[in-house]
């Protein structure tokens, strides 16, 4: 198909570098939004890709983090963004050229390290500390992380990098999740990898911290509270960027999009790789789920709960039991392609038209309650009221359906956290620059009448990750208050010289509540968080 219009404006403003702000910008809400919203609303993405001398990375993904704050105070809003100084980043801008290896594009020499660091490098591969994935509470602290074992502690006040940590000396794991999850009792759990001695999903609990700010304190406490073997024995382990928890469970699905340790050891002779000639989609394999009891780290049942057709996914969105059963919401891929899509040179030329490789909500249910031996073969198993998901005996596995709650063309999910491993209705999402019914778009999703709601303001514009502020007066405790809050959202323009935005919603009715224009351009993030005052 050819390029529309629209696509090359994308183009042109949402994929450039950005640009850091020596002084932040104010601007006074338009509308009116809630005297109790006060507070940080922090993003992090990528946001530097060109070098001076005319090098571009090569994937959406590698871009350098760009960290978005905005301040909310009464009725206006301070906006400020800086680079953040990675170690990846700082080497990459004095050797104008990534020193270390992202998504897509491969590591080249550095010219600041004698000839024994870069020898040691050419043995052993260097993973990025570059945090344009994440952005995340640990008690008291804010974090943010890549995808590898390095993560910060960040400054909120003036945006500027604590002290960085690796998942290796801090849990003895070789890397971890981008989504820590925190459950009502304060408890912090992650799931990470371990390459050594076997290749194996572990899974880390870290106690409640509220009563100290040092990270050092916090993390020190965290314990892996269990382990998972790889189910392959080809040196190859599932990719996990997120994962559930329940009131009494954590939740895992083991994905055929995996790692591959012998690709990355012999990344050592073949020279110019990056993370993304690491990874194979094997669909023949299909999806694994477990379920892991939160108090003594067991698998909960021994049966194999596989899905009928394999999929992609990046965000679970939430996990709850009912009537002794998992259910399980996430946001799935029929295949990983989506990531090809996100190559740079694409995107800059206006990306792609279809909506065949985006993400839809889907609704899984993991029958823990029955004994495998005591079923009969192809009986529905499925208990939850009024699901359309099945979950049926065939040789010595459960084989699970999901029950589909949208179209394509939704990602980034978010849910009121207060809601978290709970029975929940309602979940919001972006429709980016999906060509569906949700483009342009922040969505409210009826997952019980598997409807839709939209805000939009008009046809030039890409609405960013929502984030749920919930309303510190209430409890949440009746299920009818689940989305009484407030629904935060970035929106870019794609017109040059007509001011980006954050527009507060209502998430009940989804109309807009207020708005904040900026003159500067908000760059495209990936996750983020709201920092209550």
């Amino acid at each position: 198909m050819s390029m529309s219009i629209t696509q090359r404006r994308t183009s042109q403003k949402f994929y450039r570098t950005t640009e850091e702000l020596a002084k932040a910008e104010e601007s006074k809400v338009q509308g009116s939004i809630p005297n109790w919203l006060s507070g940080s609303f922090l993003r992090t993405g990528p946001g530097y890709f060109d070098f001076p001398d005319g090098f571009t990375v090569n994937h959406w993904l590698d871009g350098y983090a760009v960290i978005s704050k905005f301040h909310v105070s009464g009725q206006s809003v301070k906006f400020e963004k800086k680079f953040f100084q990675s170690e990846a980043y700082k080497r990459a801008k004095k050797a104008n050229r990534p020193c270390i290896c992202e998504y897509g594009t491969r590591a080249f020499s550095d010219p600041s390290r004698n000839w024994m660091s870069r020898l040691y490098n050419t043995i052993i591969p260097e993973f990025t500390d570059n945090p344009n994935i994440s952005v995340y509470n640990v008690g008291q602290n804010v974090f943010v992380s890549g995808e590898t074992c390095y993560f910060y502690d960040l400054n909120v006040s003036n945006m500027t990098p604590g002290h960085k940590w690796d998942t290796n000396r801090v849990f003895g794991i070789h890397s971890a999740s981008p989504h820590p999850l925190t459950d009502r009792n304060g408890y912090t759990y992650n799931i990470g990898s371990s390459y050594a001695p076997s290749l194996k999903y572990c899974f880390v609990k870290i106690p409640p911290t509220d009563h100290t700010k040092d990270p050092k304190e916090v993390l020190k406490k965290g314990k892996v509270l269990c382990t998972i073997p790889s189910r392959w024995n080809r040196n190859v382990m599932s990719y996990n960027h997120s994962f559930g928890l329940t009131e009494n469970y954590i939740v895992f699905i083991e994905q055929p999009y995996v790692v591959s340790l012998n690709k990355i050891l012999s990344s050592v002779l073949t020279k110019g790789q990056s993370f993304k000639d690491w990874v194979e989609w094997n669909p023949e394999c299909k999806n694994r789920f477990y379920v892991i009891d939160k108090s003594n780290g067991k698998v909960v049942s021994n049966a194999e709960f596989m899905s009928e057709e394999a999929f992609f996914f990046v965000h679970m969105i939430n996990c709850h039991e009912d009537n002794g059963q998992v259910v399980v919401t996430l946001s799935r891929y029929d295949s990983p392609e989506v990531l090809e899509t996100q190559d740079l040179s694409i995107l800059r030329q206006g990306g792609t038209d279809g909506d065949e490789t985006r993400a839809c909500g889907h609704q899984y249910v993991v029958p823990i309650d029955v004994n495998v031996s005591n079923v009969k073969e192809g009986a529905n198993l499925v208990k939850v009221p009024n699901s359309n998901a099945t979950a049926y005996k065939k040789g010595s596995q459960i084989i699970l359906t999901p029950d589909v709650l949208t179209g394509k063309g939704l990602e980034f999910p978010a849910i009121n956290k207060k809601f978290l491993g709970r029975k929940h209705r309602y979940y919001y999402a972006s429709g980016l620059t999906s060509l569906a019914e949700y483009r342009n778009a922040a969505v409210k999703i009826d997952t019980v009448e598997k409807k839709a709601i939209c805000w939009r303001d008009n046809a030039n514009q890409v609405v960013g990750e929502p984030v749920f502020v919930p309303n510190p007066d209430l409890d949440y405790e009746d299920a009818e208050s689940e989305d009484d809050g407030v629904l935060i959202c970035p929106v870019t323009d794609y017109r040059d010289g007509v001011p980006d935005l954050i527009v507060f919603i209502d998430p009940k009715t989804m109309k807009e509540l207020g708005r904040a224009e900026f003159k500067t351009q908000i760059p495209p993030s990936i996750h983020g968080i709201f920092v209550p005052s």
